[in-house]
C-alpha cells in the first residue's frame, strides 16, 4: 500500500489514492500469475494441465436417464450358422437350492471362421508362332502374373487386394502386412515379394488412374455455400459419377465442419458409403487435399482480378487442365501428374 497523497480532506486526493490503491493490488495479483506459469512451464505435465483440480467435479462417464444421450449397440445378426444351448444348472451356485426354468433368452457371437489358403494350379498352354517364332503362352483371368519358372508362385487377386488394402489404406510396413497374411490366412510371403506384388497391381491399375483424371477434368462443379445441402448434393453427384467407369465408393474422408454431421452421414449410409474424418485441428491428415485447395485458390480462385463471377467459374476447368497436364509436382520427381501415368491416345503428347 503506497503512502497518502495530497492534503486531508481534498475529494480528487482521496480518489486518486483509491485507485492507485487498485492499481496495485491488480500487479500483485498479475505477478502470482506470472511466477505460476513460469513455474508451470518447467513442470514434465506442463502441456496437458488444466490448473488446479475443481472442488466439486462432475461424475465422470455417462449420465444416468435422459441424459445418458443416444444409446448404440451391436445389430442383430441377419443369419445363423450354429446354434448351441446353454442348458442351466439343476442346483443354484449359492445356495445349492433346486432351479426352476423360466424360459429361454438368446445371445449372438460373431466369430472368425477358420482360414485356409486356396491354393491354385494353372496349367499355362505355351507354344510358339510359325510365322515370326515369338514365344505365346496363355492367361487365366484369375492369373495375376505371367512368370513360370523360378517365379511361378504367385499370390491371387484377393490375397493381393487385401494386402494392398493393409500397406495403402492402414498404413502398414510391407513385413507386418506379410505377417497379418501369415498369421491370419496361413499365406506365406516375404516382405520383398509382397513389395513386387503390389507394384505390378499399381501398373494394371494406372490406365484407369489416367482415364478418371480426364474425366474428373471435364467435370468441374463450385457449389454456392457450405451447407448440408450442398455437401450432400456433391455425394450423390460424386457416386454418380464414379458409377460410369465401375468405381465403388466405399469410403469418403472429410473434416469436422458443420456440413458434415447428422444429414452427411445419413446420406453416406443411405449410398452404403463410411464416414471417416480428419483429426480435429491437424490438417495433415488429409494434407494432399488441403494442399491441391491451396493451389487452386493461389492459381485459380485469386490468381486474376476477375470482373465477375462468371469469369472465375470459366477459368476453374483450364486451370484443372493445366494442374493435370503441365503443372511439375515436387512428389512424383517435377513430372506433372498425367506424365507419371501410361500414356493414352491424346492424353498427352
Amino acid at each position: 500500500m503506497s503512502e497518502g497523497l495530497g492534503v486531508p480532506g481534498c475529494p480528487g486526493c482521496e480518489r486518486l489514492q483509491r485507485r492507485v490503491d487498485a492499481l496495485e493490488e491488480r500487479i500483485e495479483k498479475l505477478e502470482a500469475a506470472l511466477e505460476e506459469s513460469r513455474r508451470a512451464g518447467k513442470r514434465q505435465a506442463a502441456p496437458f494441465s488444466k490448473g488446479a483440480p475443481k472442488a466439486d467435479p462432475k461424475k465422470p462417464g455417462r449420465k444416468e436417464g435422459e441424459d445418458y444421450g443416444r444409446a448404440e449397440q451391436r445389430a442383430t445378426p441377419k443369419h445363423v450358422d450354429e446354434i448351441l444351448d446353454a442348458p442351466l444348472a439343476s442346483r443354484c451356485p449359492g445356495c445349492r437350492g433346486r432351479v426352476v426354468e423360466e424360459g429361454v433368452e438368446v445371445q449372438y457371437q460373431t466369430e472368425i471362421r477358420p482360414a485356409q489358403p486356396l491354393v491354385r494350379r494353372f496349367e499355362v498352354h505355351v507354344g510358339r508362332c510359325e510365322d515370326c517364332g515369338k514365344r505365346v503362352q496363355g492367361r487365366h483371368a484369375q492369373q495375376t502374373s505371367d512368370a513360370l519358372g523360378a517365379a511361378c508362385s504367385q499370390l491371387g487377386p484377393d490375397a493381393v487386394a487385401f494386402a494392398a488394402w493393409l500397406h495403402q489404406e492402414l498404413g502398414l510396413p510391407y513385413g507386418k502386412s506379410a505377417d497379418v497374411l501369415a498369421q491370419a490366412f496361413g499365406i506365406a510371403v516375404t516382405a520383398g515379394g509382397l513389395s513386387q506384388a503390389l507394384s505390378r497391381l499399381a501398373r494394371r491399375a494406372e490406365p484407369s488412374y489416367a482415364r478418371l483424371l480426364l474425366n474428373v477434368r471435364g467435370s468441374a462443379a463450385v457449389y454456392p455455400d457450405e451447407t448440408s445441402a450442398s455437401a450432400i448434393s456433391f455425394l450423390a453427384e460424386l457416386v454418380r459419377f464414379y458409377a460410369v467407369p465401375g468405381v465403388i465408393v466405399e469410403r469418403v474422408l472429410s473434416d469436422n465442419g458443420t456440413c458434415f454431421k447428422h444429414r452427411w452421414a445419413e446420406a453416406c449410409s443411405e449410398h452404403g458409403i463410411a464416414v471417416r474424418k480428419t483429426r480435429p485441428y491437424r490438417p495433415q491428415t488429409n494434407g494432399k487435399a488441403e494442399r491441391f485447395i491451396r493451389t487452386l485458390l493461389e492459381r485459380w480462385a485469386y490468381a486474376y482480378p476477375y470482373e465477375r463471377e462468371s469469369q472465375r467459374l470459366a477459368a476453374l476447368s483450364p486451370a484443372l487442365d493445366f494442374y493435370n497436364r503441365f503443372r511439375p509436382h515436387r512428389a512424383l520427381g517435377g513430372l506433372a501428374p498425367l506424365q507419371r501415368v501410361n500414356n493414352l491416345p491424346g492424353t498427352y503428347s
